[in-house]
C-alpha cells in the first residue's frame, strides 16, 4: 500500500459521516475502515458455525457502502478495507503496518475516550475523535 493518507475508522453511518468530514478537510489520500470483530469461543459447549461472523462482516461491510455514500465523488479516490481483528491491538498493528499516521475515529458512543483510539495513540499514531 502507498501513502494511506488520513485514516477513518468508519463506525456506523452518523460518526461515520463525521469522521469523514474531519478527513476531507485534510489534504492527501483517504483509507476508510470498517471492523469486523471476532470473539474467541471458549469451552465445550459451544458449537461455533461461523454465522455470527458473517453477520458481523456484513455489517462491516455495510459501513463500507455507506462511507462510499457519503464520499459520493471522492469515493473512487479512496482506499476501504474490512479488518477482522481479535483487539483493538490489531487496528493498530494494521495501521504501523500500512503506514499510518493520522486517524479520525468514530466512536461508537459519544465520548472523547474510545478504545480502538487509544490502541492507535499507543502505537504513535495521531488520532482524533469525530465527535
Amino acid at each position: 500500500m502507498g501513502d494511506p493518507g488520513v485514516l477513518v475508522v468508519f463506525r456506523e453511518r452518523r460518526g461515520g459521516r463525521r469522521a469523514i468530514a474531519a478527513a476531507l478537510a485534510r489534504e492527501g489520500p483517504l483509507t476508510v475502515l470498517a471492523i469486523a470483530p471476532r470473539r474467541e469461543l471458549r469451552g465445550n459447549c459451544i458449537i461455533y458455525t461461523g454465522a455470527l461472523d458473517d453477520a458481523i462482516d456484513e455489517a462491516a461491510e455495510r459501513d463500507l457502502r455507506d462511507a462510499r455514500e457519503i464520499l459520493g465523488d471522492r469515493a473512487e479516490r479512496a482506499t476501504f478495507v474490512l479488518l477482522a481483528t481479535r483487539s483493538n491491538g490489531d487496528v493498530a498493528e494494521w495501521a504501523l503496518r500500512a503506514g499510518v499516521r493520522r486517524a479520525i475515529v468514530a466512536p461508537r458512543r459519544l465520548r472523547r475516550t474510545d478504545p480502538v483510539a487509544r490502541a492507535l495513540a499507543r502505537a504513535g499514531i495521531e488520532v482524533s475523535v469525530a465527535l
